[in-house]
């Protein structure tokens, strides 16, 4: 039988899971609402806006607040003790952190040296209350150096070179300073002036990645520049490569058989589609599936979906020996457990058999019998479906023949020895078994017997 790793649970209320510190992100608005590929709108995050110059977008924020957080908070789960629950909002901010565990693509870059030094020229110029020059010093830094600037810094997240992606930091770390200092129109020229960079950047990043959190990490910086285009080709890429991510889980999940892991790699898989507005239905139906087979087997009982699948077997062969025609059936049905086939069945035959008395022939006699069967073998998936192969065994059977005509009785004694070997005749002619494939849980085979040939139906029981 197929079994569930998981423990026997109890159904709960929800309770939060983690408790997440409060993100101190907050992006930019404008623009036209970004559209997802099924066509509806792709929400910007709630918080819309920046000013140039305000407090460091980049200090101590995780890209979460970029997700639906409260669209997965009903993702069933099974908690430590082994309780149904639900993830809740908590408990899918939690995992949406530990998928972001370091800093985005930019903000993972320190500021420049020398923009560092102006800055600090600009602070000492301010605490002497020389307006002018901290005007002049911004202007220099922002018209003049920012152009200059250049490192060999890569991203920590990527590969890209870090021309344009240092030079978006440094603008924005002239931004925060002109803010700071009163200057809201260098803030916003320097804002923009790091915009043109970061778009530069990502340009050449978003289509050379398939790194869905890198991607989401340049949607959230995308939007302090007000680039909501871009924040909308990372993000709906994010998303798909996500989806794609959630199919090679799913497909390869077998809820019957999941054991824990598996189960919270489905849930982890599940959360970023669901959260972004991606088709997560295969990671909601198997998610549902497994915590109904668990609370099935928690009271003692079978998920009929867990149930070894049953198989119909039909054979059929015609023998004509030229003085008429022998019909063999074989009905029988079988299981699948773990890839080992076991199931047996009865079969028939119907035949006439020539009757000659004191050298006349008498009208032809039909004779009947039955036997049994057993079935064995083995199950392997393939890439159409599933291939079986079938051991068919009569051997043990023994025929029981009936004559229709008592005036003819001795034919069937004659008839028992010759037709009580016909049983056998598929595993003799296949020692190995034969194989068949199905698709769609139906096949059909005519396997060659010469001079014979013997038909093979298999179907799935519903």
């Amino acid at each position: 039988m197929r079994y569930l790793l998981l423990a026997p649970m109890k159904i709960k209320p929800m309770s939060a899971m983690l408790v997440v510190a409060a993100l101190g992100f907050a992006a930019c608005g404008g623009g036209d609402t970004p559209q997802n590929a099924g066509g509806s709108a792709t929400a910007l995050p709630a918080t819309t806006s920046v000013q140039a110059g305000s407090n460091d977008p980049c200090s101590g924020s995780l890209p979460t607040d970029l997700f639906a957080v409260e669209a997965a908070a009903d993702i069933p789960t099974i908690d430590s003790d082994g309780e149904a629950s639900t993830l809740g909002v908590d408990g899918v901010a939690a995992i949406l952190d530990e998928l972001f565990g370091g800093d985005g693509s930019m903000c993972a870059l320190e500021v420049s040296p020398g923009v560092q030094a102006a800055i600090e020229a600009i602070r000492a110029a301010a605490s002497q209350g020389d307006r002018s020059e901290v005007r002049r010093l911004l202007e220099q830094l922002i018209r003049v150096d920012l152009q200059a600037v250049a490192s060999p810094i890569k991203s920590l997240r990527s590969s890209f070179a870090a021309g344009d992606l240092q030079k978006a930091r440094d603008a924005l770390a002239a931004s925060k300073e002109a803010g700071r200092q009163g200057e809201d129109d260098l803030a916003v020229e320097a804002l923009e002036q790091g915009g043109k960079h970061f778009t530069n950047y990502a340009e050449t990043a978003i289509p050379a990645t398939d790194d869905p959190e890198a991607l989401v990490f340049i949607a959230k910086e995308a939007l302090i520049f007000n680039l909501d285009g871009v924040y909308s080709e990372a993000i709906e890429k994010a998303k798909k490569i996500y989806e794609l991510r959630l199919k090679e889980v799913a497909d390869r999940y077998d809820p019957c058989t999941a054991n824990r892991d598996e189960f919270q790699e489905l849930v982890r898989a599940t959360i970023p589609v669901k959260a972004l507005g991606g088709d997560s239905s295969s990671g909601d139906v198997l998610i549902t599936k497994s915590i109904n087979i668990s609370i099935a087997r928690a009271n003692g009982e079978e998920h009929p979906d867990c149930e070894d699948p049953h198989w119909v077997l039909t054979m059929t062969m015609h023998m004509d020996t030229g003085e008429g025609v022998v019909t063999f059936s074989w009905d029988g049905d079988f299981v699948v457990s773990e890839g080992v086939i076991d199931g047996e069945g009865t079969g028939t035959l119907l035949g006439t058999a020539e009757c000659y008395i004191n050298g006349s022939l008498v009208e032809a006699s039909p004779v009947g019998g039955t036997f049994t069967f057993k079935v064995t073998g083995t199950q392997t998936a393939t890439s159409a479906g599933e291939s079986l192969v079938l051991l068919v065994d009569g051997e043990n059977a023994g025929v029981e023949l009936t004559p229709a005509d008592p005036t003819c009785a001795g034919i069937a004694e004659i008839g028992r020895n010759v037709l009580s070997q016909i049983p056998t005749l598929p595993l003799l002619y296949y020692p190995e078994g034969f194989s068949i494939e199905v698709t769609g849980g139906l096949a059909f085979k005519e396997v060659p017997m010469e001079p014979y040939t013997l038909q093979v139906h298999v179907q799935l029981s519903e």
